[in-house]
């Protein structure tokens, strides 16, 4: 009885002692995909703008967005039109979500 109790604990042991490790890349898009849904909450359209939001950054401004990056980007203008599209079940493309965020937006890729 005791065998077949320790031999399961033996076997599972040399897994106990390693350490999962995440290179910085993933820590800081794990931190932003949190700070998405905690500020999303169930509103699927908002987490919606923010992953376009994410998107257009990556992709217009040549850097992955940090927390802080969406943050600032959330509270403008062309962040609330383009929520509020979502919002209202219009889908929007990569080419409205750009022309949202980013036309005559100098402030979009500085932080």
């Amino acid at each position: 009885m005791l065998t077949r109790r320790l031999i399961p604990f033996l076997l599972l042991l040399p897994l106990t002692s390693q350490a999962i490790s995440m290179p910085a890349s993933d820590m800081q898009e794990s931190e932003k995909i949190k700070y998405m849904q905690k500020m999303s909450g169930t509103d699927h359209s908002r987490l919606a703008a923010f992953v376009q939001a994410d998107q257009s950054f990556t992709q217009w401004c040549g850097r992955s967005a940090t927390v802080s990056d969406l943050k600032r980007i959330s509270l403008q203008d062309g962040f609330a039109m383009l929520y509020e599209r979502l919002s209202s079940g219009q889908a929007q493309g990569m080419t409205q979500t750009k022309t949202l965020l980013v036309k005559d937006n100098p402030k979009f890729c500085k932080g």
